[in-house]
Formats: structure tokens, sequence, C-alpha cells
């Protein structure tokens, strides 16, 4: 396949994605800078662990980045917001991380998504973003607390603190 070059490439990527093909189609996004299919691969591919998948995902947001001015392109954010509850699911933490660094306009939404029934999942989201980093993270956050997370969150995270653990908010 590296040296053979398609007459009708199109038809050949509907084929190669219709067969799960993933790793042919990364490639060939890749070497093309076509990051928005690409960022679909890693998302659709659940042959790839969660790790897998936020190292590869955040790999191809920064290289969106660096290609794109210092902006993440809105479609590679549309995906983000379309994903959210695969994010979720796979690692908390992570997608704190992954979104306050990429697509931190998208914070409300994820807070929005989760309800008031996930209380639990919407303090560990803000916690990763606002409260003090643990000993024990998976992945440490560097810096101190988000500077993108606005006012009412901000305000959420104190009231689900004070639910969840009052005895850290009065040390």
């Amino acid at each position: 396949l590296s040296g053979y070059t398609a007459h009708d490439s199109e038809m050949i990527v509907q084929l190669f994605e219709g067969a799960r093909f993933y790793r042919i189609l990364r490639s060939w996004y890749r070497h093309d800078s076509q990051w928005r299919p690409l960022l679909l691969t890693y998302i659709h591919d659940s042959d790839l662990d969660g790790v897998t998948v936020f190292q590869n995902v955040e790999e191809t947001l920064q290289k969106a980045l660096r290609t794109n001015a210092g902006s993440v392109p809105d479609d590679l954010v549309k995906i983000l917001s379309q994903s959210i509850p695969l994010f979720i699911e796979t690692n908390i933490p992570r997608t704190a991380r992954l979104f306050d660094k990429f697509a931190p306009r998208l914070h409300q939404e994820v807070i929005n998504r989760l309800g008031s029934e996930g209380d639990e999942t919407r303090f560990c989201y803000l916690h990763c973003l606002l409260g003090i980093p643990g000993l024990n993270e998976e992945v440490p956050r560097q810096g101190g607390p988000s500077t993108s997370v606005d006012l009412s969150l901000q305000r959420l995270y104190i009231e689900l603190l004070c639910r969840h653990s009052p005895e850290k908010v009065l040390d």
C-alpha cells in the first residue's frame, strides 16, 4: 500500500473506514494533516485503550493548534463536544485537563451534560480543574487552579465541595 497511488482515493477511504482499518487511515490523515478525520479515528477505534486515546487526541489537537495560528479549529471543538460522554466515561481527570487545555469554552457544556444527578462526577471534574492537586493523582496537574473556569462554575465547585466534604472547607 505504501507504494500504491490510488486513483479513487475517496472510495478507498470509505472502504477502509467501513472495514475499520483505522491504523492505515491514521497514517494517511496524519501525513496529509487532516486533523478532523484523524481525531475521529482515535475516537471511533474501540480497540484503543483510554490512555492511548487521550494521548493521541492531545497530540492531534496540539498539531492542529500549530497549523491553525494557535487555536483549535471549530470543527475539532465540535468533535470534542459531541464526544463528551465518551471522554467522561473513560477518565474524568484526563477529560477535565484535555478540555481545559484545548477547549475551555466547553467546561460549562460538560457540567450541563452531567446534570444534577451527576453531582459526584461534576465534583470530580471541577476538582480536577480547581482543587488542590493530590499527591496520588493519576496525571498530576501542572501549576495552580485553572484560570479558564468561569465564576458560575467556581461557585458550583464550592457548593459541591461543601456537600461532599465539609471538613475540607473548614480546614
